[in-house]
């Protein structure tokens, strides 16, 4: 006997379990990942904190992203039923990635993002939807 789509559908909405795919991660990564390392993480961070009596206005939290530049994944359109098929262009090269950084603290403080562009010259056009207070270097 098999579950059927309903009892499984109902037994993940009931789970609060959704389908995910998994992200790539290095295995050097995941070895990095172990109690001794974060014990030591965690050590120091005391000890600095001990030291230095940072308050929470103090301590950010600094995360970084990449932006490719060539869409990966075209938006689905609409179109007839009568096409079959709908093309688009489609460019061959990865091209470089812009690597964008913010920073947020426990308080509400953070600071303004910063988008480091691969390129040897800025170019103002770079920056065409970002917010004003954003930051663009190359």
């Amino acid at each position: 006997m098999t579950a059927g789509k309903d009892f499984i559908a109902t037994f993940m909405q009931d789970c609060c379990l959704s389908p995910r795919t998994p992200e790539a991660t290095s295995e050097v990564r995941l070895s990095a990942f172990n109690e001794v390392n974060i014990g030591k993480f965690f050590d120091t961070l005391k000890e600095l904190r001990d030291k230095y009596r940072f308050r929470s206005a103090d301590i950010y939290n600094v995360d970084e992203t990449a932006f490719c530049r060539v869409p990966t994944r075209h938006p689905k359109v609409l179109s007839p039923q009568a096409n079959r098929r709908v093309i688009t262009a489609k460019s061959a090269e990865r091209g470089t990635t812009v690597t964008g950084v913010c920073a947020m603290s426990a308080s509400g403080n953070f600071i303004f993002a910063i988008f480091n562009f691969l390129r040897v010259r800025m170019h103002p056009a770079f920056m065409n939807g970002a917010l004003s207070c954003s930051e663009g270097i190359a």
